[in-house]
């Protein structure tokens, strides 16, 4: 074998695994999200890191624009879907790290099951950032949605929130 063709093998191996890894992650993601929809907005959350919201709000893309107030101490959810096996997702962007912190992410799968019972391929998911106010102050959460390795400028979408923290009375 050739080195020309050792070097041409492995730029074509390289581009596969580069292809392909979202593909593989987002099936692992669907695969360990478990079952279900999600949680209906203004109901109690499940626990995610051992963290329970029980001073907690719930943010959907309706959201997106709008000034919310939170406490220190609550946590506020972020639920958005994107579409399984794109390679696209959402991310935080410039986070104001002292006064919010994530502190967990879930995925859900939110599609129809296939013939044997399991998530669909490709279908919709719902992602889930949980963030806690941890000073007072005024921060956006803002998030972003763009496959990653083509980086946050070519996002196709955008979610943010301005969210006033006040101290716990």
């Amino acid at each position: 074998m050739s080195w020309k063709c050792i070097k041409k093998t492995s730029i074509s191996a390289k581009f596969i695994l580069m292809a392909a890894a979202p593909v593989i992650f987002t099936g692992y993601a669907l695969a360990a999200s478990g079952n279900g929809i999600s949680t209906p907005r203004g109901s109690p959350a499940e626990n995610i890191t051992g963290m329970e919201m029980k001073n907690g709000t719930i943010l959907t893309a309706d959201d997106d624009g709008k000034d919310i107030k939170a406490a220190v101490g609550d946590v506020l959810r972020v639920d958005l879907r994107l579409q399984g096996g794109t390679g696209y997702n959402w991310y935080p962007d410039e986070i104001n790290e002292k006064l919010l912190k994530l502190k967990g992410t879930r995925t859900r799968v939110i599609s129809e099951r296939n013939s044997a019972g399991a998530p669909a391929a490709g279908g919709p998911v719902l992602g889930m950032w949980y963030f806690q106010a941890i000073a007072p102050g005024d921060a956006d959460i803002r998030m972003l949605y763009y496959r990653i390795w083509e980086g946050k400028e070519s996002a196709r979408k955008s979610f943010t929130v301005h969210v006033h923290i006040v101290r716990k009375k």
